[in-house]
């Protein structure tokens, strides 16, 4: 096999190896361009009646995972055993319950919870608290274990 052969072996093999280049998930939410429609986004998934909240999955790449959550009243007292999370408050306010502390959250405040970490939510708000989350790794919806019996120090 000649250079010449060789080189254009190389080249198809290598070729062949490389598909497309995939593109992260770009979510710009302070940015006009290219900015996630918020209300939108909340009008075409309403709360059902009942419903004290609804999580509404934006994208993932193969580390993560983006989400919105609408949060009419509380979450439960919940723990994510394999999933690290990050969330901002987009919009509303209200109170985080974790590692028995409370932590007053309000629009543009941002929080991380490491797994493993006993947590919920309290909407403070008038209307509905929108909180946008990232899980690494992406989310699957099974790591959502109900803890059944907070402390009293936990709820206070």
């Amino acid at each position: 096999m000649g250079i010449k052969t060789f080189s254009v072996f190389f080249t198809l093999l290598m070729m062949m190896g490389c598909g497309p280049l995939r593109q992260p998930a770009l979510y710009a939410l302070n940015v006009e361009k290219d900015r996630l429609d918020i209300q939108k986004i909340i009008a075409d998934n309403p709360l059902a009646p009942g419903e004290a909240l609804k999580k509404v999955d934006l994208g993932r790449t193969s580390s993560s995972s983006q989400h919105l959550i609408i949060v009419l009243t509380n979450e439960l007292l919940h723990v994510h055993e394999h999933h690290d999370g990050e969330a901002v408050i987009i919009e509303g306010k209200g109170n985080l319950f974790a590692a028995e502390k409370k932590i007053s959250l309000k629009k543009g405040d941002v929080v991380v919870l490491p797994q493993g970490l006993p947590h919920y939510f309290e909407n403070t708000h008038s209307k509905p608290t929108i909180i946008f989350v990232t899980f690494s790794p992406p989310y699957d919806d099974l790591d959502h274990l109900i803890v059944q019996s907070p402390t009293k120090e936990f709820l206070q």
